[in-house]
């Protein structure tokens, strides 16, 4: 800013006349903006649920954790005729909170890539100036896979664990109760829901994949309050396992990408001009493509455009030039 004359006291520039406008809260903190979102929207499915259906706090929770993870066991709670138009706009603005949250997620985990590209090229100048030794790593967690797959099976397993103990049988409540189940030792015998290792895996690979197929699901009390944490925490969980995996993919094929030796063919692509040298800004577009930043395409629209905007074809853009066309 500072090349353009920006008035730092008035908070206005020069060039353009005017202070800049003021960003927005959501944008300089997306983040905390998706979290009061989130927190907004279940405090509002609780209240109908409890309020309105007449459900339990921990049956109210259990659902708005399905809606928002997009899971839908589609179980505990029929949707009466006179809030059918409420819970049909509720779900579809759950989707897009769902698919605000994720988008974030993907944000974050490329942003962790791009720092990795980064690092190369702190590695390649400090192998040219004999520093490499000093290149600092700690910004970059060196073990994100193991820590998301960590993460990941730790909650399978606390899952697994609670649901094939605690809900080894299960007589439920409300519309999901077994007329005649007796809790305790004759809950098998008089009909609960039985579920072991092997089903308590089944649901939770199901819940927290957010397939959802809704022929398990929990039953008890406490197990619906447990599952309404652990699908939200398991499917981020799952999101982030898969997230990381995708990154490690890319990380590898950029890898293959680097061992290229610098041959006579890669210095001719450099060379734009043809003319035997490669100047500072033929080498700026090169790398930006060499370490995926831009894309040779995106080079190309942008010379197309520079020579659009470039009345006077003299190679070179005044403000005017410009002026009203860099708005969008």
């Amino acid at each position: 800013m500072m090349g353009l004359g920006w008035n730092e006291k008035n908070n206005i520039s020069p060039l353009l006349g005017k202070p800049p406008p003021r960003t927005p809260f959501f944008v300089t903190h997306p983040r905390l903006t998706n979290l009061l979102f989130l927190l907004a929207y279940m405090g509002v499915g609780l209240m109908v649920f409890s309020l309105v259906e007449g459900c339990q706090p921990e049956t109210a929770l259990y659902m708005v954790a399905q809606i928002v993870t997009t899971i839908g066991y589609g179980d505990a709670v029929k949707v009466t005729h006179h809030t059918q138009t409420f819970m049909a706009l509720y779900v579809l603005f759950g989707t897009l909170l769902f698919v605000n949250l994720a988008t974030d997620l993907f944000h974050t985990l490329l942003e962790r890539t791009q720092i990795g590209i980064d690092h190369t090229l702190a590695l390649v100048q400090a192998g040219l100036s004999g520093k490499e030794s000093e290149v600092n790593e700690s910004h970059i967690e060196r073990y994100p896979l193991l820590v998301a797959s960590s993460t990941f099976l730790a909650i399978l397993a606390l899952w697994v664990a609670f649901f094939a103990y605690y809900e080894s049988c299960t007589c439920s409540y409300e519309s999901d109760f077994v007329p005649g189940c007796i809790e305790g030792p004759d809950c098998a015998k008089t009909g609960g829901y039985q579920t072991d290792i092997h089903g308590a895996f089944y649901m939770a690979v199901i819940t927290f994949s957010t397939v959802g197929f809704g022929d398990v699901a929990p039953k008890s009390k406490l197990g619906r309050t447990v599952g309404s944490v652990g699908m939200m925490v398991g499917v981020a969980a799952f999101g982030t396992l898969v997230g990381e995996l995708f990154r490690r993919l890319k990380a590898i094929k950029f890898r293959y990408r680097k061992l290229q030796l610098c041959t006579p063919q890669m210095f001719e692509m450099m060379d734009s001009e043809q003319n035997g040298k490669v100047s500072r800004s033929e080498f700026l577009r090169y790398m930006l493509i060499r370490q995926g930043k831009v894309s040779l395409e995106a080079i190309q629209q942008i010379d197309t455009l520079f020579d659009t905007l470039d009345k006077d074809h003299n190679g070179k853009l005044s403000f005017e030039e410009i002026e009203g066309h860099m708005l969008d």
